[in-house]
């Protein structure tokens, strides 16, 4: 059988999973892509360039010229309705059997299946489902994972093991994005799956809730069968850099002693990771530098403990991030911070700490994320108490209508929006001009004016701080806009 799947946006590790475990059963893959210019959902969300670069009509006659058996979706709660309108385009023009699959559907499966464009819904990680549901020719008997719907009748199949061993899987199916990404540029791979912590603004938390007792939530692949993927990946295309994208990449100091001490010997490229401020020290700092790590992600999110602790369930102390900065800073090992605006609760004053943080720790970046809402997350439920939100906004958030990221996020009162953009600038800004200059402006409170700046300033700042900063990331986000907006404007 032939699957299509259809996505927005990036490259998807999840997919190109998926389609390697389908291709080595002998069924046929496809993708169709949608570049989401401006309209990206990780950045650039500009509604009057999206509209102009809008890709709907060859988003679905594409999808429908591929003459699949079986048309996928791979949705977050931030395409969900992107994704419900591709796929109730695509119904109306021809009766193609339709699956969501992802974390919005794994959360909300009761709400997905029931719209009318979706005949079926893949629950969690889908390798083995998927694999399953082709063999049977879309029967969908007793595959656990799948629900699908039999007249009026929903069948509710349970939910599978997760799978222990990762080094059973096959390697990503990187072909699948080879023709809409720069896969020269970098190579994206992840060692582990799940996390060990239980942030409540993270769906990974509330996934480990629909996972309980099917298994430990938290795997790691073998150092030996991660080393083998980027020689081999390697060999077949010379990309510039890894990016590894484990939720905490630094998970064990042993481990990563023993995985560095390879990568070096066979692989030898520069990379990024994420890490956390408790798996953090001076010894795993220096592997990682030695080893060619040439920016690591670290979360704070808040510099308030009591907001940290009690809102966002982070139970690491200011001196546990102090300490974890402080290794990275002797280690000359490049850093960055990301930071949460919007916490439910959280004062002016809150910022004005975190500012004098991180003007004293100079990062080489400062992430500035404003809180999404995601549905069942523990925050949300501390967001109602509060009377952040109310129950229209929290069909909002389940429908996939919560503002995002960079854009107003959590915060509908404008003056506090406004106050917090000041800081939002402030915050880009610190990296990349001296130490005294930014005191004096935080002294002086020009954040109170940086409220007013238009958005294309603040998108300036990220790209001389990109520069400066030598960012392949930041570098493969610009090549890939330059790339298809060339691409839509031939067409």
């Amino acid at each position: 059988m032939k699957v299509q799947f259809v996505y927005m946006g990036a490259e998807n590790l999840g997919l190109e999973y998926i389609s390697s475990r389908l291709k080595n059963a002998g069924h046929e893959v496809g993708l169709t892509f949608d570049p989401a210019l401006f309209y990206d959902k990780h950045y650039l969300n500009i509604d009057f360039l999206a509209r102009i670069f809008d890709a709907t009509e060859s988003i679905v006659n594409d999808a429908l010229s591929a003459r699949s058996d079986i048309i996928a979706f791979s949705v977050f709660t931030h395409n969900y309705q992107w994704a419900l309108k591709i796929a109730s385009l695509i119904k109306e023009k021809e009766n193609i059997p339709i699956i969501f699959g992802g974390i919005h559907p794994t959360i909300l499966p009761e709400k997905v299946i029931h719209n009318h464009c979706v005949d079926m819904v893949c629950i969690g990680e889908g390798e083995d489902a998927f694999v399953e549901l082709l063999d049977s020719c879309g029967k969908n008997e007793g595959i656990k994972n799948i629900w699908f719907k039999n007249d009026k009748e929903i069948i509710k199949n349970p939910l599978r093991e997760l799978k222990d061993d990762l080094d059973s899987l096959p390697f990503p199916d990187k072909t699948l994005f080879k023709e809409y990404m720069d896969m020269k540029s970098k190579y994206t791979i992840t060692t582990s799956r799940g996390c060990p912590f239980k942030c409540s603004y993270c769906s990974l938390s509330t996934l480990r809730e629909i996972y309980r007792g099917k298994g430990p939530f938290l795997r790691l692949r073998s150092i030996d069968n991660v080393l083998e993927e980027i020689v081999w990946a390697k060999e077949r295309v010379n990309f510039k850099y890894v990016d590894f994208q484990d939720n905490i990449f630094t998970i064990n100091t042993e481990r990563m002693e023993l995985l560095l001490e390879k990568y070096r010997k066979h692989v030898g490229l520069p990379f990024q990771c994420i890490s956390h401020p408790r798996y953090m020290n001076s010894k795993i700092a220096k592997l990682l530098k030695k080893s060619g790590c040439c920016l690591i992600e670290i979360g704070i999110q808040s510099i308030d403990e009591f907001s940290r602790k009690h809102t966002l369930n982070r139970p690491e102390t200011n001196a546990e991030i102090q300490r974890a900065l402080d290794c990275c800073r002797d280690s000359r090992l490049p850093f960055q911070v990301d930071h949460i605006f919007g916490i439910p609760g959280e004062q002016e004053q809150a910022l004005i700490d975190a500012a004098e943080f991180y003007i004293k720790n100079r990062p080489q970046k400062i992430g500035c994320f404003w809180l999404s809402y995601f549905p069942q997350t523990k925050i949300v439920d501390t967001a109602l108490e509060m009377n952040c939100i109310n129950k229209d906004d929290l069909e909002n958030i389940n429908d996939g209508l919560g503002k995002i990221l960079h854009f107003g996020g959590s915060i509908k009162d404008k003056e506090k929006k406004g106050m917090i953009k000041g800081f939002e600038v402030l915050f880009k800004l610190i990296p990349v001009i001296p130490e005294n200059f930014a005191k004096h402006m935080l002294k002086k409170r020009w954040d109170r004016y940086f409220k007013f700046f238009p958005f294309f300033i603040v998108l300036l700042i990220d790209v001389f701080a990109s520069i400066r900063q030598r960012s392949f990331h930041s570098f493969s986000y610009m090549k890939y806009y330059f790339k298809h907006m060339a691409r839509r404007l031939r067409t």
